[in-house]
C-alpha cells in the first residue's frame, strides 16, 4: 500500500512544505488534518452566507418598494432609465 504525502501548503508557500506522510483517507497528515478539518468551520461559514443573502434580498425589497412608489406617482422608472 503506498502512502501519500501530506498535501498541506501553509500560509506562505505555493507548494506542499510537509514531508509527514497523510492519514489514510486524506491528503494531510494527523496534524494538518486537524486545522484543515475543523469541526463546524463549514457551518460557520453557511451562517455568514445566510446572512449575506438576508442583507441582499433585503435591499433588492427596499428598492422594488421605492420604484413602485415612483411608478404610482407617475414617474416611468425604466423608461427615464434608457433615456440618460
Amino acid at each position: 500500500m503506498v502512502m501519500n504525502k501530506c498535501q498541506y501548503i501553509g500560509a506562505d508557500n505555493t507548494q506542499p512544505s510537509c514531508k509527514c506522510d497523510a492519514v489514510i483517507g486524506r491528503n494531510y497528515c494527523e496534524e494538518h488534518a486537524a486545522i484543515i478539518y475543523q469541526k463546524g468551520s463549514s457551518l460557520r461559514k453557511r451562517h455568514k452566507d445566510v446572512k449575506k443573502v438576508d442583507s441582499i434580498r433585503l435591499i433588492e425589497s427596499l428598492m422594488n418598494e421605492a420604484i413602485a412608489e415612483l411608478e404610482e406617482e407617475g414617474f416611468d422608472c425604466y423608461n427615464k432609465a434608457l433615456e440618460l
